[in-house]
């Protein structure tokens, strides 16, 4: 289901995305990157404040699957992996054409079952 907006909206949505994208592209890893270690502080930062971009952007958009995506992406690499799969499946279910979407909701999949065994059987 398409929604319509309004110009002003569309504007307002587009300067969003394109700030949450500018915080968190640089920080995010796509298929072929070279990995790195975790995110500092500053990268942590900027990743949280794109999310609430995007979360904005949805707002006036939630159609757009392209945020909940980066969104996905984002929280991946905050290693808050049980809340990127959802964001994902939910981009994939908006969007269920493109293998891109589908390929990282199930290259979360691992790491999400190893965070849920995890927290099922804390350590001694």
């Amino acid at each position: 289901m398409q929604i319509e907006v309004s110009e002003a909206q569309a504007n307002e949505y587009n300067a969003l995305y394109k700030r949450a994208l500018g915080l968190v592209r640089r920080h995010v890893l796509i298929d072929g990157e070279p990995q790195s270690g975790p995110p500092g502080w500053f990268a942590r930062c900027r990743l949280r404040k794109g999310i609430g971009l995007l979360e904005r952007a949805l707002v006036i958009a939630p159609f757009k699957w392209e945020c909940r995506f980066w969104i996905g992406k984002s929280l991946q690499r905050l290693g808050e992996h049980r809340e990127a799969i959802s964001w994902f499946m939910e981009a994939v279910r908006q969007e269920p054409e493109n293998p891109s979407i589908a390929k990282e909701a199930a290259n979360e999949a691992p790491a999400w079952h190893a965070e849920t065994a995890a927290r099922s059987n804390p350590p001694l």
